[in-house]
């Protein structure tokens, strides 16, 4: 069994657990749009298995050093699944299985305080090397684009007018005051475990960050009442000021995830995967929306 561009997934497996005796590769989990996952028989115990596509982490200013540091200090707290073993610069990775079930919308609603209260713990992890930076992830992505004569939207300088004074207004209330950030909290990436706790999965994009960019994710589409539970299990009151800078990350949100789509369409899919132009072009909208008035 191999995936184009990714390999053997066994040879990823041996590579990452050179002592173990016996190994069995299960069927692919679905759901990873950059990597291929899955489930994992190591001797005997139950583990996933991560297999990423190298080239993408450069496309996708994706550090898996920086990934693999917060991880580990999230695992350290019960905040992400343990790695088990990890290959760097690749990014081919070997974690503990949750027993419980991925969160749906249904379930993120109704739990969505103990998701605010989760994506604040990781907000108070110690400090990590690297940076989270979408603004800079912007730029790359669309500078790519160009160079490999990929169509962009005609209103495009006007976008990045707004992401510049986004991005002053954020430095200016951050005042260089960063903390480690999921950058992805979207429903799906909670997990309930077994033993009753919940954790984060996919932390492909963490490093240090704005909080704010976080909350802007989980809090992006949800009905007004759940996000303001969401930013007060988070630990402040949703005042107008906070769900203006909300806003104004929304659209860093939706226009990094447009670029990300850009990018994502001129690559090889794997099965049943979205289309990424259509993706692309709803992601410019949704940024378009949450742009604030001239």
């Amino acid at each position: 069994m191999t995936v184009p561009g990714l390999g053997s997934p066994h040879d990823v497996a041996r590579r990452l657990l050179p002592d173990a005796q016996s190994i069995v590769v299960g069927d692919e989990i679905g759901g990873g749009m950059n990597n291929a996952t899955y489930h994992l028989l190591v001797d005997r115990e139950r583990l996933v298995l991560r297999v990423v596509d190298a080239a993408m982490n450069g496309d996708f200013q994706i550090d898996r050093a920086r990934e693999q540091a917060a991880m580990a200090a999230a695992a350290a707290v019960g905040l992400a699944p343990e790695v088990v073993a990890c290959l760097l610069p690749e990014g081919h990775m070997v974690s503990r299985r949750l027993d419980g079930p991925a969160w749906n919308r249904e379930t993120y609603l109704e739990q969505v305080g103990t998701a605010g209260a989760i994506v604040r713990r990781v907000h108070d992890l110690p400090a990590i090397d690297g940076r989270f930076d979408p603004y800079a992830d912007i730029a790359e992505r669309l500078d790519a684009a160009v160079t490999r004569g990929i169509p962009l939207p005609d209103d495009l300088p006007a976008l990045d007018a707004t992401l510049d004074d986004i991005r002053t207004r954020r430095a200016r209330a951050l005042g260089g005051r960063l903390v480690v950030c999921h950058n992805d909290p979207w429903y799906e990436n909670f997990r309930s475990h077994g033993d009753g706790t919940v954790r984060l999965l996919d932390w492909e994009f963490a490093g240090m960050g704005d909080p704010y960019f976080d909350i802007a994710v989980a809090t992006a589409g949800l009905p007004p009442e759940r996000a303001a539970a969401f930013i007060e299990a988070w630990g402040q009151a949703a005042t107008p000021d906070l769900l203006a800078a909300v806003a104004d990350l929304q659209f860093v949100f939706f226009y990094w995830n447009a670029t990300w789509a850009v990018m994502r369409s001129r690559r090889p899919s794997r099965g049943h995967q979205p289309h990424f132009e259509v993706m692309a072009a709803r992601m410019f909208d949704l940024a378009r929306r949450k742009a604030p008035p001239a």
